[in-house]
């Protein structure tokens, strides 16, 4: 991880800049118009992103399905990505498994 730290900063810090300005400021997205499914992961040990702003975004996303990671941290996906991609697959084939219908799906 130290190793991709100091590559993506190698350029210089603009990009981490901009990164704390936008995460600092309104999204100004329509979260409440999402109608594709949405689960949102995250860690109870994450020191990153506070657990009540991961609440409230997960409540403004209709039928968003929020799931606390015990012991996990802010970068828990890096080996867990498999929970993930499982659950991608799941809801991309439902559609076609209820209707009947093969082939792939989009979101």
């Amino acid at each position: 991880m130290s190793g991709s730290f100091r590559e993506g900063l190698a350029p210089g810090i603009a990009g981490a800049l901009q990164d704390q300005a936008l995460f600092a400021k309104p999204w100004d997205l329509p979260l409440d118009q999402i109608t594709a499914p949405t689960k949102i992961w995250q860690g109870d040990a994450d020191v990153n992103v506070p657990v009540a702003a991961v609440h409230h975004l997960a409540e403004q996303i209709p039928n968003c399905t929020f799931e606390e990671l015990p012991g996990q941290g802010h970068l828990w996906i890096s080996i867990n990505y498999p929970v993930v991609l499982q659950w991608l697959c799941e809801v991309v084939s439902a559609p076609a498994r209820a209707s009947g219908t093969p082939g792939h799906n989009r979101l």
